[in-house]
């Protein structure tokens, strides 16, 4: 009885083992020796965002980052993961990445985000077997988001004017919501939809655009001096109480 005891608990701990060992080795193929080189991209979001909010932006911004920052790894049987030909580390990409990523920061509506980095490097190996891996850190700081605080439909033609007002509990902007160009360019979408299945068959994306508030969106402008960021305030408000 105690030795089968003994048999099951040994089996135990070397399939523990076993297991722990195969999901934790990852293997670097054809690096360049004696340079860093990108091992790992971490993105971390901080900002008042929902658990599916968080995920869906960083996978956004993962597709920003640079083609070298963007490491992929080969998974053998399950069993072994490869990392094939990965970058030597450079402060270029780093740099590219942001801008990236603070264009799309920038079209689902966060004017203010900050986005830093680090980065941590550990040596493995010596002589032609030495290497340097790089694990590059992304600080995504949202910031507070732009959200509409009114819409209007200005349409040249009467008829489609009336059209647009008539479905306008389906607008895709709606006050209180955030701001993106996405979802500006979905109602666009679905304005022409509209129409077309009305008989306006002919029309286009070049005869419909969306005009942000040249006011409030200068105010979101982080390099704007104060004296100008109030006088513009003033003119917002005064506009609100006789549009």
């Amino acid at each position: 009885m105690t030795s089968d005891f003994v048999i099951m608990h040994l089996s135990f701990y070397c399939a523990f083992i076993v297991i722990v060992f195969s999901v934790s080795c990852v293997v670097p193929r054809n690096y360049q020796s004696n340079k860093p080189f990108v091992f790992k991209t971490n993105i971390n979001i901080q900002g008042n965002l929902n658990a599916t909010e968080k995920a869906d932006l960083k996978m956004g911004l993962e597709n920003q980052l640079d083609d070298s920052l963007q490491v992929k790894m080969v998974s053998l049987a399950g069993v072994r993961k490869t990392l094939k030909n990965p970058a030597a580390f450079d402060t270029n990409y780093v740099n590219r990445s942001i801008i990236y990523m603070n264009a799309l920061m920038n079209s689902r509506g966060f004017y203010k985000s900050v986005i830093t980095w680090d980065s941590t490097m550990k040596t493995l190996g010596t002589g032609k077997k030495k290497q340097m891996r790089v694990t590059v850190n992304f600080l995504v700081e949202t910031g507070k988001r732009l959200r509409l605080d009114s819409t209007a439909f200005l349409l040249n033609d009467s008829l489609l004017q009336n059209l647009a007002l008539r479905e306008r509990n389906k607008s895709l902007l709606q006050k209180g919501e955030p701001y993106s160009k996405q979802v500006v360019s979905s109602e666009i979408d679905r304005l022409l939809e509209l129409f077309k299945n009305n008989g306006y068959f002919r029309m286009s994306r070049e005869d419909l655009y969306a005009e942000v508030d040249t006011v409030v969106e200068a105010l979101i402008n982080p390099f704007l001096d104060p004296l100008e960021q109030a006088a513009l305030l003033e003119e917002v408000n005064q506009r609100r109480e006789n549009p």
